[in-house]
């Protein structure tokens, strides 16, 4: 069939024809987006296969081949398993691959040959753009014979070898802007659909934490120094840190997250990772660390002395009679709270109440100890106190004097539990709105606790009057800076600077619309 779009692609500009082009590619996504709901029960029919022990087949010839090999290939580095899991068939074998082998795909006696490895447990993905490739045809026919889960990915609707597969993907990607071209919309298809089954099967099987690959191995300088921007996206710690916790655990990258996130020993947070299988399955699993204290030096009896940190994850409390600092768990990167779509359920939202002191000094102390450890003092570290963190905490929300009676606590709450808060409101000195603080439980990161918060506190600011709300971070803190400008935020110019730990500190704004 000829592309009625396309018929003068040859006489037209080279950024016309490219335009065209680019107009034809366009339409992939969206016929792909027709098959979702199909491409969903492939995704929970491989994860149990694989679960079971079973393995995915690719099968194909030409560009559909060459798509399995690709994304096979790629499967391995990326999550860290075995070559054997993903396993790409290509008619003509390897040589093929670089260099087309003429009349492999009509052999169907070649596809049920490569099939003969498949077993009763195991997923037979058939690539064909055209839905009738003999080499497919005998592969999936073996591959059903054998019991297997038999899969076909096509282009074309009305594909013959739909009839061999116990799910078929018709992406209507429509004629090619070369008639017969297959290499362009209806390739492009198949590896936007291969990308997400393995993607989504990987994740399902607990492959990444959040959106970050942690079973990557650091193989090489490249892949060491991501495994270290991995562990600081993931905790919120500085560079130091995770360095030091990642050789701590010997380069492994899911044992050194469990113990950043959850302040486990290296022996503890393997034993919850065997259990679970995941890191947040053995970060949910894990055994609540028995709270040592706050992070504060104390100054006097109800003054507090500010932590010396440099992580990216600080939000500073600062009064004209106090100074402290909430080491947040959770920076917000985006002020909306998460959607309808989101994996997690939202924690709720109300006002503190000063029986939530201690397990609020709980939740603080918890992302201390996974965060700070070669970054504050030692001095710090050995004055930890629970009781006077709750204390202080039970201070702050029933109004005492020192503890800025101002600005109002509210907690995030999920099953009952508190796992995260923010502090805001007026502030001497600022003309707008203040957030003094905010805070989340790291093993509660990920679900979107922080932009609630956050978004949640600008409301409630909203509604008392203010026009624009205001906080503080270190100069030095790009990745903070960094976050909050995705939240709206902007620097005014404005800094000032902490002579006990000299640390300069910028003023960043956010103008509500």
């Amino acid at each position: 069939m000829r592309n009625d779009r396309t018929t003068d692609i040859d006489t037209v500009g080279t950024l016309e024809l490219l335009r065209l082009l680019n107009a034809e590619d366009a339409v992939v996504a969206g016929a792909v987006a027709v098959i979702l709901p199909t491409l969903a029960e492939v995704v929970d029919l491989t994860v149990a296969r694989v679960r079971g022990g079973g393995h995915v087949h690719y099968f194909g010839a030409g560009s559909s081949g060459r798509i399995g090999v690709l994304d096979a290939a790629e499967v391995v580095p990326t999550f860290g398993v075995d070559a054997s899991l993903f396993v790409a068939h290509h008619a003509g074998g390897e040589s093929a691959v670089a260099h087309a082998v003429e009349g492999a795909e009509d052999r169907e006696s070649l596809g049920r040959q490569a099939a003969a490895v498949v077993s009763g447990g195991d997923v037979a993905v058939g690539l064909s753009a055209s839905g009738r490739t003999p080499y497919v045809a005998g592969a999936l026919r073996a591959a059903r014979a054998a019991g297997a889960l038999t899969i076909l990915v096509s282009s074309s609707l009305s594909a013959p070898l739909a009839d061999l597969a116990d799910r078929a993907l018709l992406v209507d990607t429509g004629p090619e802007a070369i008639a017969g071209s297959t290499r362009l919309k209806a390739a492009t298809a198949q590896k936007m659909i291969l990308n997400s089954l393995s993607t989504a099967v990987m994740i399902r099987l607990g492959r990444t934490y959040s959106n970050l690959m942690v079973w990557l191995s650091g193989t090489n300088e490249k892949l060491r120094q991501r495994q270290i921007f991995i562990l600081m996206e993931a905790s919120g710690a500085t560079e130091a840190a995770c360095r030091a916790e990642l050789a701590r655990c010997g380069g492994d990258l899911r044992l050194a997250m469990v113990c950043l996130l959850s302040g486990l020993e290296p022996e503890a947070a393997a034993k919850a990772l065997a259990a679970g299988g995941s890191v947040r399955a053995a970060l949910a699993g894990a055994p609540a660390e028995a709270g040592t204290g706050c992070p504060y030096l104390p100054r006097s009896p109800i003054s507090i002395g500010r932590c010396r940190t440099e992580d990216p994850t600080l939000a500073v409390i600062a009064g004209e009679h106090e100074a402290a600092c909430f080491c947040a768990g959770e920076v917000p990167a985006e002020v909306p709270g998460p959607t309808a779509a989101d994996a997690e359920p939202t924690a709720g939202i109300r006002a503190a109440a000063a029986a939530d002191a201690d397990a609020m000094a709980e939740v603080f102390v918890a992302a201390w100890r996974q965060a700070y450890p070669g970054v504050v003092p030692d001095a710090v570290l050995t004055a930890l106190d629970h009781d006077r963190t709750a204390r202080w905490l039970a201070g702050l929300i029933d109004g005492h004097p020192e503890g800025n009676a101002a600005g109002q606590t509210d907690v995030a709450v999920r099953d009952g539990q508190v796992i995260g808060f923010v502090r805001y409101g007026p502030r001497t000195g600022e003309p707008g709105g203040y957030v003094f603080g905010l805070y989340v439980h790291p093993a509660q990161a990920g679900h979107g606790t922080g932009r609630s918060l956050l978004s949640h506190a600008e409301q409630r600011l909203r509604e008392q009057g203010s026009d624009t709300v205001s906080l503080h971070v270190f100069e030095a803190n790009e990745r903070a800076r960094r976050l909050y400008a995705k939240a709206g935020y902007t620097p005014d110019g404005s800094t000032r600077v902490e002579p006990e730990y000299e640390a300069t500190e910028v003023r960043l704004v956010k103008v509500f619309s």
